[in-house]
């Protein structure tokens, strides 16, 4: 695990371009290694485990698949950054130690094709596209952070959950930014970008509203048997969590509020609008307070770049009037017993 961390590190830290693409590759087989080193006794891979034959035939059309992929990455590489925003919601749960863990399975799979593509161009000397930029000081903390992490883990009593931890997301993470740092991002690609996760946003917010309406819910049965003994309906549209689908929905909100603030057309005013509107919609109905909060805290951090502190402080000041105000009036709004 260990590793697989600093292969990660050096995936982004590295001088050398070759380098870099080598100690990607090696992440990028040490890590599937003991991902399913850790999953295998799970119930759903009892097949696997039962017909070796079966497993091998799915590792060569996963293989197959991700070779597909990484070509086309190769002769389109403005499509990975693309994939990667549009898969990054989606999770497949899988049984781990006991317990059930969410993984990130289609990012997986378009890390892997990205890290193919770039390897090989790299051992080619081909440019994708820029060259990648040097690493600064928060490349050093974020991937000296991760090391850190899976050193401190072999003296930790759940080396278990660190080991899912780092070889679940820290290393995937890692090894997608190593790949979308070399890319520069342009206002056009930025855009392209946003325009994915609201679209996402707004489906999302759709299937929530579908689930209100009828009052049944896709997934996670935690939640669903939550909402028959409750007052209140919570909505989680595709995700396994109203707060992770409500956090979703925060950032999105977040960059469209952004982009509202310095639009400088009336027709990008409208539109900005118009997708907070129906994204509002969304988190009002997973009722997740922290993903309100954290709508909040975003947004003054939007209203302090653009109109300065003392504007941000004020208006800050209200909302926490305001929230405290609801808090001891309806503390029901908010499901406060003061019993």
């Amino acid at each position: 695990m260990l590793l697989a961390a600093l292969l990660a590190g050096a995936s982004v830290l590295a001088p050398a371009r070759r380098v870099r693409g080598v100690a990607m590759a090696a992440a990028l087989t040490l890590t599937p290694v003991l991902l399913i080193a850790d999953i295998w006794n799970a119930p759903q891979f009892r097949p696997l485990r039962e017909r070796p034959a079966l497993a091998l035939g799915l590792l060569v059309v996963a293989l197959a698949a991700v070779a597909g992929a990484a070509i086309i990455v190769t002769r389109r590489p403005a499509t990975l950054p693309l994939a990667a925003v549009a898969v990054l919601p989606f999770r497949v749960p899988i049984a781990s130690g006991g317990e059930t863990a969410n993984l990130l399975v289609p990012l997986y799979f378009v890390v892997a094709a990205g890290a193919l593509a770039f390897l090989v161009a790299d051992l080619r000397g081909r440019k994708l596209v820029a060259p990648p930029r040097s690493a600064g000081r928060l490349e050093w903390l974020l991937l000296g952070f991760v090391s850190l992490y899976a050193a401190q883990s072999w003296y930790s009593d759940a080396f278990s959950k660190a080991l899912e931890q780092v070889v679940f997301f820290y290393v995937p993470f890692a090894l997608l930014y190593a790949l979308l740092v070399r890319y520069e991002w342009t206002p056009r690609r930025l855009a392209s970008c946003l325009g994915v996760l609201v679209a996402l946003g707004v489906v999302f917010t759709a299937i929530g509203a579908v689930e209100f309406q009828t009052r049944t819910l896709l997934l996670n049965p935690k939640v669903i048997s939550a909402n028959q003994f409750q007052s209140y309906f919570r909505v989680n549209s595709l995700f396994f969590d109203p707060n992770i689908f409500g956090r979703f929905l925060a950032v999105v909100m977040t960059l469209v509020a952004g982009v509202l603030l310095w639009a400088r057309t009336r027709r990008t005013v409208v539109m900005a609008a118009s997708a907070l509107a129906v994204l509002w919609i969304g988190l009002v109905l997973t009722l997740s307070q922290s993903s309100l909060t954290a709508l909040l805290v975003g947004l003054a951090v939007l209203g302090a770049l653009r109109y300065g502190m003392r504007w941000a402080t004020a208006a800050a000041g209200a909302a926490i009037v305001a929230a405290i105000v609801v808090v001891v009036a309806f503390p029901h709004v908010v499901r406060l017993n003061v019993n």
